[in-house]
């Protein structure tokens, strides 16, 4: 029993780190063409859009989803699969009202917003456009959670890849239609939307609201196509076999007591992200426009940006480092999701494999976690030349020493992020409120303090990521030691992947600095990486750390 749970835990997360990467995979290569398209003013705008959203995105795919999902494994556990498919049909109704009120929500704020925190007035079409994505992704939420309350992460992989794949179509297709038809007018007449533009300058300044909004559509339809696939396969999948008479009352409200907590709880969390993101706009704000100019010399060189939009442009180049920057949050992210279900369903049977899972858990964590930010450290420079040193060079220039010291924050983020999904898992989402808001005025006042001073700028984003991270992965762990009365080692937990991802980079630095540097920089990095790979994997295997049994899980269905 103990080993099918592992197994059963292993295989979904295998599943969802799969898909993940494959979605950052093709993120990667939609925003190459994306960014030669809308630019970094458009980035921008595309950035400015995402942070209105994502508190909503939180609530509509963070709190009432992990409700559902962990709910269905207790009931499962218990064997009541009639509160399981109460529990099913109330969810849909439930999750169109969370989702209809985030996209009235959007829509309510997207002006406010754009024109008083964010400073950019321009990007109110971009977030209209997002704003239904609200509504598809809470009525997809529906259909998934309920399959990886099963332990099932089949819907939930495919709905992310598919939501990938139709922004990256449909996003770059409507971008460049929309480009090459004003661009073609101002040619053609000098005029960009019936107002006479006096340079190209100024031209693409008065194009860039309008594709960065037409690139934003294709995230839409992207949800909407989630949307279908999930219904549909929920269901084929786990058709209702009994009729509505015969189901318990009550789901709805169960659903709602128990998601109650973990809504405040992720409201309290996404406004920390909204809160940091908002602040480090303003905080550049604070910096002036000649500071920037200053300090972005050299990327504001090999570029076309009106002055007007200069802080916009720099938010484009922080907004850029954050796509690399959450790429490991955004893997280990799968383990959370995967291990609501298994940890729900072995804490409610009193099972002794309970300390065991969530032990690994955090130590899989670890492991991404800590390779993620060595290995983002390592390469940051080559990294970035790869997806845009061709297309976008000032990206590069402008980007690469901010996103070496993001590349330390990734550990953190993706500890707390884990142990997060652990307590809610649990049912303890209340208990999570006091170290989000002491998590959020840690990390909003640092950016405050360290963003407006020259000698900092950006890189007091990183530093205050990093320690709020910190704070929060500390705070929750001794939260569950103090609940749960778990025990682990922590030698095997934290200080041996943590060892060995160190010793990795030395290694990969003296040998690359020894023998790859005659070499072009795309082998001298995919060496660099094959061999960052091959000997952290080597590593882990003779410090115990990682086991060929546990890889042979993950690979089985």
């Amino acid at each position: 029993m103990e080993r099918t749970t592992k197994q059963k835990y292993l295989s979904a997360a295998g599943l969802l780190l799969v898909a993940t990467a494959a979605v950052k995979v093709i993120g990667a290569v939609y925003k190459i063409p994306l960014t030669g398209l809308i630019g970094g003013t458009g980035r921008g705008y595309f950035s400015t859009a995402y942070t209105l959203f994502m508190p909503v995105h939180a609530i509509t795919l963070g709190a009432f989803p992990v409700a559902l999902s962990g709910l269905v494994s207790k009931y499962r556990a218990t064997g009541d699969s009639a509160r399981v498919a109460a529990l099913q049909r109330s969810a849909c109704g439930l999750f169109f009202w969370v989702g209809l009120a985030g996209t009235a929500l959007m829509v309510l704020l997207a002006g406010p917003y754009t024109r008083l925190v964010a400073g950019a007035p321009k990007a109110v079409y971009t977030v209209l456009i997002l704003a239904p994505t609200a509504l598809f992704s809470a009525m997809a939420a529906a259909h998934r959670a309920f399959a990886e309350g099963h332990l099932n992460m089949v819907p939930t992989s495919v709905c992310q890849v598919l939501e990938a794949l139709f922004k990256m179509v449909f996003g770059l297709l409507f971008a460049k239609l929309s480009m090459g038809r004003l661009y073609q007018i101002y040619l053609d007449t000098g005029m960009v939307l019936g107002n006479r533009a006096e340079s190209e300058t100024a031209a693409l300044s008065m194009m860039y609201p309008v594709t960065a909004a037409c690139a934003m559509l294709g995230v839409t339809l992207g949800a909407l196509a989630a949307w279908v696939y999930a219904a549909l396969y929920d269901r084929f999948r786990y058709p209702h076999r009994l009729p509505r008479r015969q189901l318990p009352g009550g789901a709805t409200q169960e659903l709602v007591r128990f998601a109650l907590p973990l809504v405040v709880a992720t409201v309290i969390q996404s406004l920390s992200g909204f809160a940091d993101t908002a602040s480090v706009q303003m905080c550049l704000g604070l910096c002036g426009t000649a500071q920037l100019q200053q300090i972005f010399a050299v990327p504001l060189s090999l570029t076309k940006v009106a002055e007007k939009d200069v802080v916009t442009y720099v938010y484009g180049l922080y907004s850029t480092v954050q796509d690399f920057a959450h790429l490991v949050p955004s893997l280990t992210m799968a383990l959370g999701v995967a291990a609501v279900p298994a940890l729900s369903g072995a804490y409610q049977d009193q099972s002794a494999r309970f300390g065991s899972l969530y032990a690994g858990i955090l130590k899989y964590t670890v492991i991404l976690g800590a390779a993620g930010s060595g290995g983002l450290a390592l390469f940051s420079y080559e990294v970035l030349s790869l997806f845009y040193g061709t297309s976008s060079p000032d990206l590069v220039l402008g980007c690469h020493q901010l996103l070496f010291w993001f590349a330390f924050t990734a550990l953190p983020a993706a500890l707390s992020s884990t142990c997060v999904f652990a307590l809610q898992a649990l049912g303890y989402a209340k208990r999570l409120l006091l170290p989000f808001s002491l998590a959020a005025v840690l990390r909003v006042g640092l950016n405050f303090l360290l963003i407006p001073n020259g000698r900092f700028h950006l890189y007091g984003s990183a530093v205050s990521t990093a320690v709020s991270f910190l704070f929060l992965s500390v705070y929750c762990l001794v939260l569950m030691r103090g609940i749960t009365k778990v025990k682990f080692s922590r030698t095997e937990v934290f200080a041996k992947p943590i060892l060995a991802v160190i010793f990795t980079c030395l290694t990969v630095k003296g040998v690359a600095g020894v023998f790859f540097t005659q070499l072009q920089n795309t082998w001298n990095f995919v060496l660099s990486a094959v061999l960052f790979s091959a000997v952290l994997t080597i590593l882990l295997l003779l410090f115990g750390t990682l086991s060929t049994k546990d890889l042979h899980f993950a690979g089985e269905r």
